[in-house]
């Protein structure tokens, strides 16, 4: 213990006898003091800003209770939901499922003039994030017609049920045409949960 008053001692009657050396040490713990000021206010400013946020917030939700409408927006919800689960597909299985997105393209193709067709299966997977619902892919390859192609995506598009069009390439010099599309299911789970 006596060491250590013995370097306190000595270090005061240092910064006494030393006019730089006492200017050093304010200014150090100016510098420290400044920065412990500059956190504190960059912390509350983020506060200030998250309450900022939560005050809006929290403001829309009283906005939405007050207005009373809800058995208008769930009817609303309700339409919204039905109309798109009669647009998208129903099957009971992953196969099912290629084997009606097939058949449609077999009637989409079938009208047009399209030689050597083929269509392959390709990927098949649930949605992580809807359960219930798994996207179905297929390829068509095809030698086509020039303009048979736009009467092809026109059949896509105008299908009933829904089918997207992931890809289109077309041949330049052979007139070959690869399509593949994808359309989205509805299985046994989504309907009965």
């Amino acid at each position: 213990m006596s060491a250590l008053t013995d370097t306190l001692s000595r270090c005061r009657a240092e910064l006494g006898k030393n006019t730089r050396l006492r200017l050093g040490v304010w200014v150090i713990l100016a510098i420290i003091g400044l920065q412990m000021v500059l956190l504190q206010s960059d912390r509350l400013e983020a506060i200030r800003q998250e309450h900022f946020v939560e005050a809006g917030r929290l403001a829309r939700v009283e906005g939405t209770l007050a207005s009373g409408d809800w058995q208008q927006w769930l009817g609303a919800e309700q339409a919204a939901n039905e109309s798109l689960s009669a647009k998208l597909w129903h099957a009971e299985s992953p196969g099912l499922a290629q084997a009606n997105l097939q058949a449609a393209l077999g009637e989409i193709t079938e009208g047009l003039d399209l030689r050597n067709t083929r269509i392959r299966p390709g990927a098949s997977q649930a949605l992580p994030d809807a359960p219930g619902i798994w996207r179905v892919q297929m390829q068509l390859n095809a030698t086509y017609r020039r303009g048979q192609e736009l009467e092809l995506l026109h059949g896509v598009a105008t299908y009933p049920r829904k089918i997207a069009a992931d890809r289109l390439d077309l041949g330049r010099t052979n007139d070959r045409i690869r399509l593949i599309v994808s359309a989205y299911f509805l299985g046994v789970s989504a309907k009965d949960g």
